[in-house]
């Protein structure tokens, strides 16, 4: 955990009181938390016999962990340990990318605008030249047709590592459900996006196949 990127917080009940010593944590465990740079930050007993189980445990940086406090909700032999804890929130990752609109294009269309580029009224002898003419003139339909758009978009946090093949695959085709019910508005897409029945991926076949391990 310490080799882990980011700042260090363990809580829990470790159970390790002093041997004989009330509002005491056992004196290895601590040499072994300050051998790796850790502070212990409970100082008051957190169980009804007087004794200290429950620990707060941070890599000793400064402006983490404040107002450590006991409180008893009277809910449990253990009481409650309340802390202030300040982390930043980082900033999502933006991802800026260009893209055309291809399915408003027309092919009909498309081919007439490009009978009438160079690279069919004024075709070039030199074989670089003609592949740059097919460029050009390709490049030069499409922006009047389907111009370059920019967007930005938040990147995802989420990982796929840890799912099934089977998984990633059914969860790509019912996100792709999802945006043609929302693009459409039909019903019968949002059947197929939703319901169980209809569904080529429903929601059980996306658990059964999180379920099943990778090999």
């Amino acid at each position: 955990m310490l080799a882990l990127p980011g700042q260090l917080v363990l809580y829990g009940d470790f159970n390790c009181p002093a041997a004989g010593r009330n509002a005491a944590v056992d004196g290895r465990l601590l040499e072994l938390l300050e051998s790796r740079g850790l502070v212990q930050r409970v100082d008051q007993p957190t169980h009804q016999d007087g004794n200290i189980l429950d620990l707060l445990i941070d890599d000793d940086c400064p402006g983490i962990i404040g107002n450590v406090r006991v409180v008893d909700p009277g809910l449990s032999d253990h009481l409650l340990v309340m802390s202030d804890v300040s982390i930043g929130c980082p900033k999502p990752q933006l991802q800026r990318f260009s893209h055309r609109d291809f399915r408003a294009v027309d092919p009909e269309v498309f081919a007439t605008h490009l009978h009438m580029t160079d690279v069919y009224m004024n075709q070039a002898d030199d074989v670089d030249e003609f592949y740059r003419q097919i460029e050009s003139s390709v490049t030069s339909v499409l922006d009047a047709l389907a111009p370059l758009r920019n967007r930005t978009m938040r990147r995802g946090k989420r990982s796929s590592r840890w799912l099934s093949e089977k998984a990633v695959t059914a969860k790509r085709t019912r996100r792709q459900l999802e945006r043609r019910w929302k693009r459409t508005g039909a019903e019968s897409d949002r059947m197929a996006s939703g319901a169980p029945v209809a569904s080529p991926t429903p929601r059980s076949t996306l658990r059964g196949a999180n379920s099943t391990p990778n090999n």
